[in-house]
């Protein structure tokens, strides 16, 4: 998980629910089918875990690095008991901004909202998601806000993770998990309506209505949207289809997943309202040490599904083709990650010249101990932009590149002192022209007792935005914020957790912003706090 890829809010409400230690094996089990991060492998190992705590503990080290964050979230002993859940939390940076998030959990009913509030905004409190979900046996119904993941995301919302990078070898093979609530703060990603979920046997079916279709741009046009997802697995083939269908048009598609010894075939095509087609599909191998996967994809001009399609470069991902590699080899203590994508517009807009292309390659190479670590890794962008024309008949194109190198040492002395080193150096232009960004960022983690602290400070010196650097913020429980760092300055932070066992939690950060030519005469201030209660 790099820090220019922060993850979504979804993956980042369900980090939170694993950590809180609440709720049945089962509806665990359910939260963990819905990261977006996590392999198959690592969800056989992590299920494996919730049902069977005490005998699993070798298998950890199988999983994969963010399969890996997860299994230390469930050492927290789950608590089956009617519950309620309750999180605030409180930021300031330009503005002062809350969000509260609410669970009652009993055996067979979770009820769970969103608020969320800008007092600057004359103190209103928007509901941002609500939803009641009741689940027996094979049926689970849901009311009110949620999200439709099947397939692999050219119809509905996908199952993988949005970028590509080092984890995409491990996430784009899964299929989707059908119908969930909705977990995030941020409107217009989700449906809203009544939605039922059924599983017998091979067979599975997803039905619902709802009444906010976002293939249609005009949110003043709201029409009742139908859809439907069926899924039929027999011994390795897994095979589905969805439908939607809003005011007449439909959109459809077919997906397959066939898993045979260590080789995982896939794939999907589907077309949309408008017409237009799109397929993306793919091979990958794993034998043992060494994990292969290769992707092509095709999305024809106007091609668009409920949310940007999967790999896609272009915002919407339409009028897009491209083939994506990725392999990883693990080699005693060391680990090798290495990926690349080619990608092309189908069609030329412009009247005169080549469809735009481009291509994104990455390497990563990792050496660790108990107790220590050291990463070392660079990724390369170059895109093709036309951007003017020379005289009729020739068409003048302005290559757009950037390469980022990074350092990181990880130092753990024991489970209370740990701390990291990290160094980004950023090279970005437009043809020969080239700026230069570097950045490095100490970090000091320390606990005691109920207690736990971490101090870091950054200093950037960045000659323009285009060279921009990347790290991870200091971040409350259940945040997962990167900063974009595009001028030269120092960024002190602080943060401080206090846990009370089966009581409650408080945390506070603190950021320090130190720019310009008089830093300390200009800084400014960024906080945050967290309550976590559990009743």
């Amino acid at each position: 998980m790099e820090a220019e890829q922060p993850l979504p809010d979804e993956d980042l409400a369900i980090l939170e629910e694993l950590q809180s230690g609440l709720g049945s094996a089962r509806s665990v089990e359910t939260g963990l089918r819905q990261l977006s991060f996590l392999s198959t492998a690592d969800l056989e190992i992590l299920v494996a875990r919730v049902n069977n705590p005490e005998s699993r503990q070798v298998e950890s080290e199988r999983l994969s690095e963010a399969g890996k964050i997860v299994w230390q979230l469930l050492a927290v002993e789950q608590v089956e008991r009617p519950t309620i859940h309750l999180l605030q939390r409180i930021s300031k940076s330009s503005t002062l901004r809350y969000r509260w998030r609410s669970r009652i959990i009993s055996k067979n009913l979770v009820v769970s909202g969103n608020f969320s509030g800008d007092p600057e905004d004359e103190g209103q409190i928007k509901l941002a998601a609500a939803t009641v979900e009741i689940a027996r046996d094979n049926l689970r119904l849901l009311a009110g806000d949620f999200q439709f993941v099947s397939g692999y995301g050219l119809n509905f919302w996908r199952g993988s993770a949005r970028y590509k990078g080092f984890g995409t070898v491990n996430s784009l093979p899964r299929t989707g998990s059908g119908v969930q609530p909705y977990r995030s703060f941020i409107p217009d990603w989700n449906l809203r309506g009544v939605a039922l979920a059924m599983k017998k046997g091979c067979l599975g079916v997803n039905l619902a209505l709802a009444d906010q279709p976002l293939s249609v741009p005009d949110q003043s046009r709201r029409l009742p949207t139908g859809l439907l997802a069926a899924e039929f697995c027999q011994n390795s083939l897994e095979s589905g289809m969805t439908a939607a269908l809003a005011n007449m048009e439909q959109s459809i598609s077919l997906y397959a997943r066939y898993v045979a010894a260590d080789i995982i075939i896939f794939g999907e095509a589907a077309r949309d309202p408008a017409g237009s087609t799109g397929w993306l599909g793919g091979v990958r191998s794993d034998s043992g040490p060494v994990r292969y996967l290769i992707c092509g994809r095709r999305y024809a001009l106007d091609f668009a599904g409920f949310r940007a399609n999967p790999l896609a470069e272009w915002d919407g991902g339409a009028n897009e083709q491209g083939l994506f590699q990725a392999l990883e080899a693990k080699v005693g203590r060391h680990r090798l990650a290495v990926y690349g994508d080619l990608y092309q517009k189908i069609k030329v807009q412009e009247q005169y010249g080549d469809p735009l292309t481009g291509f994104e390659n990455a390497w990563r190479w990792r050496w660790w101990k108990e107790g220590a670590a050291i990463t070392v890794q660079q990724k390369t962008e170059e895109r093709s932009e036309q951007s003017a024309t020379g005289y009729l008949g020739e068409a003048v194109e302005f290559t757009e590149r950037r390469q980022v190198t990074k350092l990181i040492l990880t130092l753990e002395q024991n489970k209370l002192r740990s701390g990291k080193l990290e160094m980004n150096h950023t090279c970005s232009g437009v043809g020969h022209k080239a700026v230069t960004g570097q950045g490095i960022r100490a970090q000091i983690n320390y606990q005691r007792g109920n207690y736990r602290g971490q101090f870091e400070l950054v200093y950037t010196r960045v000659a323009d935005y285009s060279a921009r650097v990347y790290f991870w913020d200091i971040n409350l429980p259940g945040e997962m914020r990167s900063r974009m760092y595009a001028q030269t300055g120092w960024y002190p932070g602080l943060r401080v957790i206090y846990r009370q066992p089966d009581g409650y939690l408080l945390a506070g950060r603190l950021r320090l912003i130190m720019e310009g030519d008089h830093p300390w005469k200009d800084s400014a201030c960024e906080a945050g706090a967290f309550i976590e209660v559990n009743l």
